[in-house]
């Protein structure tokens, strides 16, 4: 969002940011959860995904709200048995936001070539779900590498994208140091509330 002064003629950005529906679950010691959250086509790689966890053939279970041209592509894409891939779909944002604070989710993907400020990966660290991210545009502002999560370049390799998967499923800072830090930035940079808060009290307070 961008301000110019009437006066000055300069040029102020604040992040717009999305509500507070507070902290998810925590997961557990169970199977490793993972949620992807977008369209299904050729900018969003989720097949990507799949292989990659078929790869590692790690016991693993992977969410994806959202429908898209290459829906079956992403499906064929899981082949390892101890991986299940669930394609819920087109979801209302309610139930997804629901489904996080009731479901412990170890971590959120996101491997686009193009973003912008992702919404789906702002409501992830609300709830303070760590994120694995391909770093273009503003994903940056909102995923800070090895803070709340891993970026990747945006021609990530295979054993780039296998590497950061196997970081979070091996150590124990998803479920603390990443969590927290998910959940810190939000309500830094991110919770609709409190910027809406602070625009409107600009606004006000212009000399027009």
């Amino acid at each position: 969002l961008r301000i110019r002064g009437v006066h000055d003629q300069k040029l102020k950005t604040a992040y717009l940011g999305v509500e507070d529906r507070g902290l998810g679950l925590v997961p557990g010691d169970d199977v490793f959860t993972i949620v992807t959250c977008s369209g299904i086509d050729d900018n969003k790689r989720v097949h990507l995904l799949g292989e990659a966890l078929s790869r590692l053939n790690r016991p693993a279970r992977w969410i994806h709200f959202g429908d898209g041209p290459l829906r079956e592509h992403a499906m064929k894409s899981v082949t390892a048995p101890n991986v299940s891939f669930e394609c819920r779909g087109q979801t209302s944002n309610a139930d997804i936001r629901k489904f996080y604070t009731e479901v412990g989710v170890h971590c959120f993907v996101n491997l686009s070539i193009v973003e912008g400020l992702p919404v789906s990966i702002m409501e992830a660290i609300s709830h303070g779900i760590p994120v694995i991210a391909t770093a273009v545009y503003g994903v940056p502002e909102v995923v800070i590498d090895g803070y709340n999560g891993w970026l990747l370049p945006a021609k990530f390799s295979n054993e780039q994208l296998d590497a950061a998967l196997l970081g979070l499923m091996d150590s124990q800072k998803p479920t603390n140091e990443l969590r927290d830090n998910a959940r810190a930035l939000f309500l830094q940079r991110f919770n609709a509330q409190s910027n809406y808060a602070a625009f409107a009290a600009e606004i006000a307070a212009l000399r027009l």
